[in-house]
């Protein structure tokens, strides 16, 4: 596509915590270190849902959705530098481990044996050249600023429902809801099958 790589944090992230006077500090400069014990530790309850080929419409799955990441930590007798790596990534799930559920820490590591990368990089002039770049070879088939009100899915085929009128049918879909919770597109009764469907062939963006 055309865009350039620059590398960044060449020497690893870190995460503040409170020391003992309640204080922040640095706890760390690498989190790698963290990272790693953390996907260790995290093998054992992990395995189940790697068996169910990380299906998200598993009973498996659905179980371990129900537990928070805190009491996974109790339940593991979780040290302070453990749950300190957990406390850490505050920031990239938005959440706190008492509210975030255990699917998306374990989701996270089960991708590779390194979740956490020895390299990062950034795209010069802005991540949003990426959108761009994909948006380019589309021309005028891409249609922005318009209000999806259904989707239905038949074979190859994912039909996708607009404010004005009905979309022409298509083998890729990638979706963005810019909407507050509570006001988003009355779904069609397939949506989860069609957006499964869609997701299949290119992850939503």
């Amino acid at each position: 596509m055309g865009l350039k790589l620059t590398r960044i944090l060449k020497g690893g992230f870190g995460y503040v915590g409170a020391d003992g006077s309640g204080r922040a500090k640095i706890v760390a400069r690498n989190a790698t270190h963290g990272w790693a014990r953390l996907a260790g530790e995290l093998k054992d309850v992990s395995r189940p849902y790697m068996l169910a080929e990380r299906r998200w419409d598993s009973p498996i799955t659905a179980d371990l959705a129900r537990r928070s990441v805190s009491s996974w930590l109790d339940h593991a007798k979780a040290d302070a530098g453990l749950r300190a790596t957990a406390t850490g990534l505050r920031g990239f799930f938005l959440a706190d481990p008492e509210e975030l559920s255990l699917i998306a820490l374990i989701d996270q590591f089960s991708e590779s044996d390194a979740p956490a990368p020895g390299g990062m990089y950034r795209i010069e002039g802005g991540n949003d050249r990426l959108g761009s770049a994909l948006a380019d070879p589309l021309g005028d088939r891409l249609h922005l600023n318009t209000d999806v009100v259904a989707l239905s899915h038949r074979g190859k085929v994912v039909r996708v429902s607009v404010e004005e009128q009905p979309r022409p049918g298509a083998n890729q879909l990638r979706l963005r809801d810019p909407r507050p919770a509570g006001d988003a597109a009355a779904p069609h009764p397939d949506y989860a099958g069609a957006a499964r469907a869609a997701a299949t062939r290119r992850s939503c963006a």
